[in-house]
């Protein structure tokens, strides 16, 4: 999926996702990640991207792949 630039969901201790243009960390290890999810809060770490950013990383995705497929 990540090499799709399809959007994913990270659950659990430091997982990471990329949902509606953001990409984020959860907090880990599984001690921090519980407090932070009673804290209403899972999320470490998150980045909303431009939608250039979004662009760029397709490009990449697909040269990425293109150099796969040799």
């Amino acid at each position: 999926m990540y090499w799709d630039n399809a959007e994913y969901y990270g659950i659990g201790a430091g997982a990471s996702g990329y949902v509606d243009g953001v990409r984020y960390k959860n907090h880990g290890p599984i001690r921090y990640y519980l407090q932070a999810v009673e804290a209403g809060n899972a999320r470490v770490q998150e980045e909303a991207l431009t939608l250039k950013e979004q662009m760029e990383e397709e490009m990449f995705s697909r040269i990425a792949e293109e150099v796969r497929c040799f």
